[in-house]
């Protein structure tokens, strides 16, 4: 099965005003593996992340490795 980027990508909202790509990508993998989800697949869950420059509403879009 072939998906797309956009398939991949998730929007989070309402994110702490200092927070960077780094920290959240780090958290949300922490809290992944955790949870044991999407351990089939060797590597981090989360691959990048892009936070809004804005600073209003502060949110940010991550991609996943996979779909799944």
């Amino acid at each position: 099965m072939v998906t797309s980027k956009a398939d991949k990508k998730l929007y989070l909202g309402n994110l702490p005003p200092n927070i960077t790509s780094q920290q959240l990508m780090d958290m949300l993998n922490v809290a992944l593996k955790k949870m044991e989800i999407n351990t089939d697949v060797e590597g981090d869950s989360i691959i990048s992340a892009w936070i809004s420059p804005d600073g209003v509403g502060h949110y940010a879009f991550v991609e996943f490795r996979t779909a799944q």
